[in-house]
């Protein structure tokens, strides 16, 4: 089922999301995929059902050593950061601030086994600031252990500014969450 399709389900949808197509339509395509289970598991999220969401997703793995790995990080997330992502411990690249967040927008998701939504904002040195809004899914691995998130990241900054959110002195000045 595309994104596109699963606008036409009646699950309401949260206000925080209700502004943003993008977050509106993992949300949808999230809730078309549950069917009454508390956590969908990783092998029933197939991403190539919403090819238009690719270039903004992550999958971020908890490993067993508590560190954070994106398993998968879209295009759009890789020219944010300046570098491709995927594959690399977000410790290798993050300041700890950044990291610190990371881990609490991750941590919460599977903690609560609910979806969260966080809205934070970057300043760098030179007092430019720009925004990721991000859904965070948590997914059950094949054993049902709850140890990984599927993102969609929304990135609010001027295109000159794109390549220094990879920059490790840029770190959160304001972070908003919501368990939904």
């Amino acid at each position: 089922m595309s994104a596109a399709n699963a606008d036409s389900q009646p699950e309401a949808v949260p206000a925080q999301l209700a502004r943003t197509p993008a977050l509106v339509a993992l949300w949808r395509y999230w809730r078309s995929k549950l069917d009454g289970r508390p956590v969908l598991p990783r092998a029933d999220f197939y991403p190539g059902d919403i090819p238009e969401l690719l270039p903004i997703l992550t999958l971020t793995e908890v490993t067993p050593e508590g560190r954070l790995r994106y398993r998968i990080a879209g295009g759009k997330v890789a020219e944010a950061y300046g570098f491709e992502a995927t594959g690399k411990y977000l410790d290798e690249f993050l300041s700890p601030d950044r990291l610190k967040v990371a881990h609490l927008h991750v941590g919460t998701a599977i903690a609560r086994a609910r979806p969260v939504f966080s809205h934070t904002t970057y300043a760098s040195p030179g007092g430019l600031s720009y925004v990721n809004s991000r859904l965070n899914i948590p997914l059950s691995d094949s054993a049902g252990a709850i140890n990984l998130v599927i993102a969609a990241h929304i990135f609010e900054f001027a295109p000159t500014l794109r390549a220094r959110f990879g920059d490790s002195t840029v770190l959160p000045s304001t972070d908003a969450l919501d368990v939904l």
